[in-house]
């Protein structure tokens, strides 16, 4: 899985609106999309206030898109 699907499927499974992760990561939601749809990579800090707007750490951000990366191996 990608970073992007793997913002995507944490805010999803917490039942955040886009919008609202986008204002609480301070970035603009057509960004945020672009982030989600894996048409960017976004620069470090960005991930840091995205994944601090999920109230989930890196890791478990990275465990999320690692997990599903080991399942489609």
């Amino acid at each position: 899985m990608s970073l992007g699907t793997a913002i995507k499927r944490a805010r999803v499974d917490r039942r955040m609106p886009q919008n609202e992760l986008q204002r609480l990561a301070h970035i603009s939601q057509n960004y945020l999309s672009k982030i989600e749809l894996d048409k960017v990579m976004p620069r470090w800090h960005i991930v840091v206030d995205i994944a601090n707007a999920l109230d989930i750490s890196l890791d478990q951000l990275a465990e999320r898109k690692g997990t599903a990366d080991a399942a489609t191996h």
